[in-house]
């Protein structure tokens, strides 16, 4: 178990990564900017579907940093690397690309948003603790593996594969 290692991570995952990409990303759902396609009504509940996801993986986030202790202040960020590999976090992704999958852009969008984070994450604690840094890539490896299976279902009229 990996709760006995420390790390001397010098960015919050919460708190300096994940809270400013997905302030950003909902700035510019707010100034219409996530998708660029879809106008009128529609537009509108793909906004609010995007607000929703992006808000539900904040929320959760939140909830497993509470749970689990992997912030920087006091915890233990190697903990990160259990969540990242854990079904919690695949489960989460899964749901919230599961609630876009008839809206490709928004799900286009919120992926990008997730990659940004886990771009930012790998980066960031790739010297000081290069675990959290490889599950990290692992998650960005997840996700492109499962864009293909949304494109490729996509293509056949059938939803996002949820393996």
């Amino acid at each position: 178990m990996i709760s006995q290692q420390t790390c001397k991570a010098r960015k919050d995952f919460l708190r300096h990564i994940v809270n400013p990409h997905i302030s950003e990303a909902l700035l510019a759902v707010d100034n219409g900017n996530a998708v660029n396609n879809i106008k009128g009504d529609e537009a509108k509940e793909v906004n609010q579907k995007i607000i929703s996801v992006l808000t539900e993986i904040k929320t959760q986030l939140g909830a497993a940093e509470a749970k689990s202790d992997f912030s920087i202040y006091g915890g233990n960020p190697l903990i990160l690397t259990e969540y990242l590999r854990g079904a919690q976090w695949k489960g989460l992704l899964t749901s919230a690309f599961e609630e876009l999958k008839t809206y490709p852009e928004a799900w286009n969008f919120v992926e990008s948003v997730i990659r940004q984070i886990m771009m930012d994450l790998s980066d960031s604690y790739r010297d000081s603790c290069a675990e959290v840094s490889k599950a990290a890539e692992e998650v960005l490896t997840w996700l492109s593996t499962l864009k293909a299976s949304q494109a490729t279902q996509g293509q056949e009229g059938q939803g996002m594969n949820q393996s």
